[in-house]
């Protein structure tokens, strides 16, 4: 785009905003609210049936949700779904008894008119009236993603252990061989001495209570060392984390009011538990089994129906459902309840996932910034239920446009031109350089591949938080993978455009100049479907100006205290972000 008519656009934009802004009359929203406020595109808590015929599909197959409130705690649903609105015997799906608010077919579905409706079962088997039809329309020109069904993933899941990184189990016993050699070897031993020596564990305190670092230093750094080393001292410091945590008295349950703390509570003991079948004593694998168990089936019962049909819910996407994943896929062939736990995040995940199941952009709903905490999840669920299935969970259109929208939300040696939640850190940081990666070496995407080479020749690329090989939670992935299939250190441009903008997640970015980066201009503008909840606070239609990287128009305050002034007075605030109000 040429810079004067890049100028010019914003230069209008600025000057309706000044006119506009100029007349001292007081406005209420009282004056024009309507006694019937319109449906919102995306509810925070859904509350009627999807879909019906007033949506537009994202994808084929479209899931079927139900709200929360049709049926109560102790009742299933049946769904049928037919393009026939008798719902004759042959041509209808039926989906049987379900505990759960989703109904997918995991299989493509013709194009033309389709039908469905519900109805409650209770435990004694008595059915309710079904519901009202709901109609809707696949008109073909939606993107095509099928999953297979959750029996073929059952059938798939190994006998023996360890099973966690079943997906990278291969490459794992090839990269043995020469690991002293890896250029991310040292590190890799650094953390993990670390971990040995309890650097950062308090211990006057429980160990229950420092589940945060604990899983970080069992799951990523000794489990990874042991894994690629085989030295038994990570080995042992696992087991003797675990062995003290189970000698402990958790009464207060803090799980139950911390996610995350339930997630960490169960990713550690489902790593230990899958490396160290050997050494276990029965009792010890048995207490494991009942922690792990408690945890994950109070986190069923509290999200189904819920977790359907909310949309902002990041806790859970970011780790509390990986959590539970790995908790249950470990103990899931000897305990029936684990199954089916596990085949319910299956159906949600396959439903809701990879971006609440309503967005193809590869763009992050609720900001650049806040977007690093999903990575890892998004990189293990993927692999993980790929290598399952046989399918390739990767085609999803998400991950077809991830590679872009990292390059255009936050270019390297620049601030990001996202919105909501940390969008003010100076440079792209290690884990989305590493996401970007990860996305180069499995679809071989251009975008991605420039990312990765952009910000490694950068003026950042040695500091140790934007440094690919200091991002440790896809190191075990990357080590055992071998080298990218693609220089690192080269640079080819993609065929970059000057704008992109996201349909979905209703932002859009303009960039003057995006290789030459010491004179580019950047403008992005918000306005959302998903409107201003979560982590995007009160930035509805609101635009940011960069030039050179670094911020001209911004939101005002701070995200450090969340009862702080700065965050409640501008921060959350509209008076705080540059909206066209």
């Amino acid at each position: 785009m040429d810079t004067k008519i890049f100028s010019r656009i914003m230069f209008a934009l600025l000057f309706f905003m000044a006119t506009g802004c100029s007349d001292d009359q007081e406005i209420f929203f009282e004056d024009y609210a309507q006694e019937e406020a319109p449906e919102v595109v995306h509810p925070d808590q859904r509350d009627k049936p999807y879909p019906r015929e007033e949506h537009e599909l994202y994808i084929n197959p479209a899931p079927l949700l139900v709200p929360r409130a049709a049926r109560k705690e102790n009742e299933f649903l049946e769904f049928e779904l037919s393009q026939d609105i008798s719902f004759p015997e042959q041509g209808t799906y039926r989906s049987g008894k379900l505990n759960w608010n989703v109904f997918n077919i995991h299989q493509e579905m013709a194009v033309g008119q389709w039908h469905w409706r519900f109805r409650t079962v209770a435990q004694d088997g008595r059915t309710a009236g079904w519901s009202k039809v709901y109609s809707f329309t696949v008109t073909g020109k939606e993107p095509v993603f099928v999953t297979p069904d959750f029996s073929v993933l059952r059938q798939n899941i190994p006998v023996g252990y360890p099973r966690i990184h079943c997906h990278l189990a291969a490459g794992i016993e090839t990269a043995k061989a020469k690991i002293q050699e890896h250029v991310e070897y040292s590190d890799m031993i650094s953390r993990a001495d670390r971990a040995c020596t309890e650097q950062g564990i308090d211990a006057a305190k429980g160990l229950y209570l420092q589940s945060a670092t604990l899983s970080e230093y069992i799951f990523d750094y000794l489990y990874t060392a042991y894994l690629l080393t085989g030295d038994t001292k990570y080995y042992d410091k696992m087991l003797d984390y675990v062995r003290r945590m189970l000698g402990e008295t958790l009464a207060d349950d803090t799980w139950r009011t911390n996610d995350f703390a339930a997630a960490e509570i169960v990713t550690i003991l489902s790593t230990v538990y899958d490396a160290c079948q050997n050494d276990l004593t029965a009792d010890e694998m048995a207490k494991i089994e009942t922690e792990i168990m408690k945890i994950a089936t109070y986190y069923y019962n509290h999200f189904r129906g819920r977790m359907e049909n909310w949309f902002f819910d990041e806790h859970t996407w970011q780790a509390t459902l990986r959590g539970m994943v790995q908790g249950t896929f470990v103990l899931c062939q000897k305990n029936p309840e684990a199954m089916t736990i596990l085949q319910y995040f299956y159906e949600l995940w396959t439903s809701r996932a990879p971006s609440n199941g309503f967005n193809r952009d590869g763009s992050w709903f609720n900001g650049a910034g806040y977007f690093q905490t999903n990575q890892y999840t998004l990189y293990y669920m993927t692999m993980l239920l790929s290598h399952l299935t046989g399918a390739d969970f990767l085609q999803h259109p998400w991950f077809q446009n991830a590679g872009r929208a990292l390059v255009y939300s936050w270019l390297p040696d620049s601030q990001n031109t996202s919105f909501g939640d940390f969008n003010r850190e100076d440079r792209p940081a290690r884990s989305r350089i590493g996401f970007a990666d990860f996305l180069a070496r499995e679809l071989n995407d251009p975008n991605a591949i420039w990312y990765v080479q952009e910000c490694q020749r950068s003026s950042i690329a040695s500091e140790s938080m934007h440094n690919l090989y200091r991002n440790y939670d896809l190191r075990l992935y990357r080590i055992s993978q071998g080298d990218a299939p693609y220089n690192v250190g080269g640079h080819e441009d993609p065929g970059l455009e000057n704008f992109v903008w996201y349909k979905d997640s209703g932002e859009g970015v303009a960039f003057s100049d995006m290789n030459e980066r010491s004179s580019n201009m950047s403008l992005a503008f918000r306005s959302s479907p998903y409107g201003s909840g979560n982590h995007t606070h009160s930035d509805q239609n609101s635009f940011r100006l960069l030039y050179k990287g670094e911020y001209v128009y911004m939101n005002a305050g701070y995200y450090q205290v969340y009862n702080d002034a700065h965050a409640i007075l501008q921060y959350r605030n509209t008076r705080g972000h540059n909206t066209v109000m």
